[in-house]
């Protein structure tokens, strides 16, 4: 089986895929959050940093962009080629209200012939794109017609998250209508959405046996072991899981009190990344309780020293 890691925006940033990959591995495939025009043409430079190459050395990544346009299209294939990429994600995926406003994430998803106006205007072989998206903004009908669309293409494959854009990540997953839209797609379908486990790729595998591909992107956040217990590669017991989480944080603690200006920065990136790192110990809501308390180092170390202190769970 091939993963994907999911990009996701302020999580998934290029320090966290390089020590993911540093000390876990057994991923194929990652995927960069999405680079994005701003107002005024701009990129903002926190966007440039996860797609330059020093950021993302020894990492098989796929640059991802989003754009309702052919200008922005070509620009930002124009800008990864440039840095020596040979394959590129659109999001059509982002459920995000101010991105959907400006037809972009999964907001460009019921203009199918504007999508098709983007496509014509390719200037580059389109086997090298892929597409993340949804089953619509509000309802699943979009897919439908978007994939009449877009099997006139051939593309590297298409990566749908089974939700609608105003679920967001609330409610089921609807696998009745993947499934449908598996059968219509000429191009490749990769699934996303849900493996927060074992026994949820499992579920997946019973049902759709044929998969070669899976993107998981919260599921790693929660348990970094994930991958490896798929892949059949788990091989450390809970001592050395522990240690490799506590290296894994003293990693990411150093490079946000070398990267942020001040206290208060680099306790709200560390807070952030505890968000899921949490859920590796028991009883992880009293945990993150204490994190989310700390108002200086001191504070948030006390909190640290407590988490690794009990046992972990994943």
């Amino acid at each position: 089986m091939k993963i994907a890691f999911a990009p996701i925006q302020g999580y998934s940033f290029w320090k966290y895929r390089e020590l993911y990959n540093k000390y876990i591995g057994d991923i194929d495939e990652y995927y960069s959050p999405f680079i994005v025009k701003q107002k005024d043409g701009s990129i903002k430079s926190s966007h440039l940093n996860e797609i330059e190459q020093e950021n993302n050395l020894d990492l098989n990544l796929v640059p991802q962009f989003a754009c309702a346009n052919s200008e922005d299209f070509n620009f930002f294939i124009n800008l990864l080629q440039g840095k020596s990429y040979d394959k590129f994600n659109w999001n059509m995926g982002c459920p995000f209200p101010m991105l959907v406003k400006r037809s972009m994430g999964c907001g460009i998803m019921s203009k199918p012939e504007l999508i098709k106006e983007i496509l014509d205007s390719a200037e580059f072989d389109t086997t090298k794109l892929s597409i993340k998206m949804r089953l619509g903004f509000d309802n699943n009908i979009d897919i439908y017609k978007l994939l009449d669309v877009l099997n006139n293409y051939k593309l590297n494959e298409i990566i749908i998250h089974p939700r609608t854009g105003k679920q967001a990540y609330k409610g089921e997953v609807d696998l009745d209508s993947f499934e449908k839209a598996k059968s219509i797609s000429e191009n490749k379908i990769i699934y996303n959405g849900d493996i927060n486990s074992l026994e949820d790729y499992e579920y997946l595998m019973d049902r759709f046996p044929d998969f070669g591909k899976i993107m998981i992107g919260r599921g790693i956040l929660k348990d970094i072991f994930l991958c490896s217990k798929i892949k059949g590669s788990e091989q450390l017991n809970q001592s050395q899981k522990k240690e490799l989480l506590h290296n894994f944080h003293a990693e990411m603690l150093d490079f946000a009190i070398n990267t942020y200006c001040g206290d208060k920065q680099i306790m709200l990136k560390m807070i952030s990344f505890w968000e899921y790192f949490s859920e590796h110990f028991d009883d992880q809501r009293k945990i993150f309780k204490l994190i989310k308390k700390s108002v200086n180092p001191q504070k948030y170390l006390t909190a640290v020293n407590n988490a690794f202190s009990r046992d972990i769970i994943c």
